[in-house]
């Protein structure tokens, strides 16, 4: 994305890219119209971050990433959807925001080692 604060601009020249990880609508005019793309966070007109591992985000703007469910885990970045959250192995379970399968530790009345079935 770009924007432009120039007034009465009649050349793409003016435009200025937005920072990374970033997007903005036709016609912005100001850095803070710069948002954070799906999968990354952070406050408008600035670089944003990708999301951790454990965590997505569906929509654009500076809301925070989202935690992957309890029983899920994900080892992924700059995820986009909860389907990157992967189920633990059947007998585990996990807290939410987990990012790797060892996470997933055994549940009451199961043993063996963590993120194996």
């Amino acid at each position: 994305g770009t924007y432009s604060d120039s007034e009465a601009a009649d050349s793409s020249e003016t435009c200025v890219g937005c920072p990374e990880n970033t997007r903005s609508n036709r016609g912005s005019g100001s850095l803070e119209e710069c948002i954070c793309d799906p999968g990354h966070h952070g406050a408008d007109g600035e670089a944003c971050s990708a999301c951790g591992p454990g965590t997505y985000k569906v929509v654009n703007g500076s809301s925070d990433c989202v935690e992957c469910g309890a029983g899920t885990y994900s080892t992924k970045t700059a995820q986009t959807s909860v389907d990157t959250c992967e189920v633990c192995p059947s007998g585990s379970s996990s807290l939410a925001g987990s990012g790797r399968l060892v996470d997933c530790i055994c549940v009451a009345g199961y043993t063996g080692r963590n993120g194996t079935e």
